[in-house]
């Protein structure tokens, strides 16, 4: 009677192990796929923020103590454009909730006014959207911990 309950015991050990290292493995695969996923998103943000640091540096920086050219002007809606493109992205392959997709979506928004002002040359609209851009990615990274 003692080996048969010895012999159940090792199989449930078995079957527990079983279970553990394929639970294990699924929530190691969960793990690695959000590590992947946050190295996309980081890369994604560092890009954003390169976009971003050209257009105020252009904008604020250099309009304050010039008159921009045309060449400027289309380089700022480049880069708002591009802004506007990795919010609608991170909003599509990196959600994080509804208020994660309402921030971006605000950014994006932005994003897209900022570029629309610029082939108008509306250095003061482009300078509010910028300073709403900032806004919205500082609220983003107070609330989502970057």
């Amino acid at each position: 009677m003692r080996q048969r309950t010895l012999r159940q015991m090792s199989t449930a050990g078995t079957v527990i192990i079983l279970v553990g290292l394929a639970t294990g493995t699924a929530v190691l695969g969960q793990v690695q796929k959000e590590h992947e996923e946050a190295k996309g998103l980081a890369a994604l943000m560092q890009v954003n923020r390169q976009h971003f640091e050209a257009m105020v540096q252009t904008a604020y920086f250099e309009g304050a103590e010039r008159r921009l050219q045309s060449s400027d002007y289309q380089n700022i809606r480049q880069q708002a454009q591009a802004i506007a493109g990795i919010a609608r992205q991170v909003q599509q392959d990196y959600s994080r909730g509804e208020r994660f997709e309402e921030i971006a979506g605000d950014l994006q928004e932005h994003a897209e006014e900022g570029a629309k002002a610029a082939p108008r040359e509306d250095l003061p609209e482009i300078n509010v959207q910028i300073g709403e851009m900032a806004e919205y990615c500082a609220k983003c990274h107070q609330e989502f911990r970057w």
